[in-house]
Formats: structure tokens, C-alpha cells, sequence
């Protein structure tokens, strides 16, 4: 290019421009690309976080089964009942239990009406009890064993053996009462009861021994029986275990609701012979 044409293509360039030209530097380019990076792994975190919430969330408390091969289960294995436990007695209804139902002993068999037994220790400073509890069987698939533990109370199993027409009964005090899957039809010999000792107090000894009401009985025997609950532990083949609680309560049932007259007991006072207050089970 001659010098006028370069003088032409600089026309209206004046000192100052060649000034700013001169002291020009050129912009460094950032690459975007290690903030992308950034970000795609911060979304995959989230991801991941989201994931393991949203499964613990569907699958809490669930167990995943495995296979007689040992080769482990699948999300189709996956059952949302753990287990089932049912309530029964010889000679009466089977009856399982479900979460949140109140559950009267006396549904099972009538005997459970009178198989709540207070009294006094010798220094009158406490009220013991003792309820006999009915059997309970667990259902569910590849359980081993079953163990059942007593919350704010003690487990004692009474055997019962007869000779000569003679009754004599082995009382043992349990820390836990554990049975094989497959032998859990208790021996007829056999009774779990579920018992205890509370200070007295001027409103359960009212409450219990002399109540004015049914609602004076009820209060003074979930009193006694406050945050005493059973613990149903099973342990599947894969040494895996989950557990559900069973809460021990009471309430006041009517010679209706239990199907039975008490018109000829002489009560005294008249109103004890409106009904009953009767233990219950609660699945937690």
C-alpha cells in the first residue's frame, strides 16, 4: 500500500487516537468452561441429595428381602410391611393387630376381662400389677427369629406343670422372650405376663382402689400403666431386624359393647355393673 493510500485509510485518525493506539493492550480472554464444570457438579450434588431424601422418605422402615441364593433383593422385593403381628389365644379370636387401632384384650377371649390383677406391696408404698398377656405371632417372609421386650416394665414367664393332680407354676423374670420363626405356637403350659411396681400416690390409690367412676378407673390404670409398651424385634435371615412397639392401655367398655349382662350382679356401687374397664393393645 503507497503512503497516500494508508494516509487515505487514516483519514480522521488524529494524535490522540495514535496515542491510544499505542498504549493498547490486549483483553485476556477467561474461559467459561471450569464455572460450567462448577456447576454441573453442584447440580449433581443436589441431585444426589434429592435422591437419597425422596428414598428414604418412600422406603423408611421398609426392608428389602433376598433371595435363597444370598445374591440380595431388588426394589420389586421391597414390601412395605415389614411384618404382621397377631394377637390370639386358645380358645378364641385371632385377631391382628393394626397400626393406630385400639385393640381390647377381651376381643380376643372373654378370660382377658379379669387378667389384670393390682394390689399393694406389704409397705403400702406401691401398687404392683401383673397383666397376662395373649400369645402373639409374627407374620412376614424370610424372618428367623423373634424377640419381644418389655419398655418401663418387666417380662415373667410362668410354667405351669401338673402331677398327680397338683399344679405347680416356675416363675422366671425375662430380659427378652425370643422365639424361632417357626416355633412360635406357645406351649398352652406357658404364660408371658407383663408386670410392674408404681409409687403410690393419693390420685391412684383413689383412682384404683376407691374411684367414684369409670373415668376415675380408666385414669388411675393408663397412670399405672404410663409408657409401658412392648417391643416386637424380628431379625430376617440376612441378620437385618425392624421393629414395631405396642403401647398398653386401658378403657372403660359397656356391657353392650362386650356382649355380656351384669343386671343380676349386685354391684356396689350400681355403676360397676355398667361394664368394664379392660387392658388394650395400641400398634405404634
Amino acid at each position: 500500500m503507497k503512503s497516500e493510500d494508508l494516509l487515505y485509510a487514516m483519514n480522521g485518525i488524529d494524535d490522540i487516537t495514535i496515542v491510544k493506539a499505542k498504549n493498547y493492550t490486549e483483553i485476556k480472554r477467561v474461559s467459561v468452561f471450569p464455572k460450567i464444570l462448577a456447576l454441573a457438579a453442584c447440580i449433581s450434588l443436589i441431585a444426589a441429595m434429592l435422591g437419597t431424601a425422596l428414598y428414604r422418605n418412600l422406603f423408611a422402615g421398609k426392608h428389602m428381602t433376598t433371595d435363597n441364593t444370598g445374591s440380595g433383593g431388588n426394589i420389586t422385593d421391597i414390601i412395605s410391611d415389614p411384618f404382621t403381628i397377631t394377637a390370639y389365644a386358645a380358645q378364641g379370636n385371632d385377631v391382628v393387630l393394626e397400626k393406630g387401632d385400639v385393640t381390647p384384650l377381651c376381643e380376643i377371649s372373654e378370660y382377658y376381662l379379669l387378667s389384670f390383677i393390682m394390689d399393694s406391696d406389704e409397705d403400702d408404698a406401691n401398687i404392683n400389677y401383673s397383666i397376662e398377656l395373649p400369645a402373639l405371632k409374627c407374620t412376614g417372609d424370610n424372618i428367623k427369629t423373634i424377640t419381644y421386650t418389655a419398655n418401663n416394665a418387666s417380662l415373667e414367664q410362668n410354667k405351669y406343670t401338673y402331677e398327680n393332680s397338683s399344679e405347680s407354676i416356675e416363675t422366671k423374670t425375662l430380659d427378652k422372650y425370643e422365639v424361632a420363626y417357626d416355633s412360635q405356637e406357645m406351649d398352652r403350659d406357658t404364660v408371658l405376663e407383663l408386670c410392674g411396681s408404681v409409687p403410690k400416690t393419693d390420685e391412684l390409690n383413689h383412682d384404683i382402689f376407691d374411684p367414684d367412676s369409670f373415668d376415675d378407673m380408666v385414669n388411675g390404670t393408663n397412670l399405672l400403666l404410663k409408657d409401658v409398651s412392648i417391643t416386637c424385634t424380628v431379625t430376617y435371615n440376612d441378620g437385618t431386624t425392624a421393629s414395631q412397639t405396642i403401647n398398653i392401655g386401658a378403657k372403660f367398655m359397656s356391657c353392650e359393647e362386650l356382649g355380656i349382662d351384669l343386671s343380676d350382679y349386685n354391684a356396689d356401687p350400681a355403676w360397676l355393673s355398667e361394664g368394664y374397664v379392660v387392658i388394650t393393645f395400641e400398634l405404634q
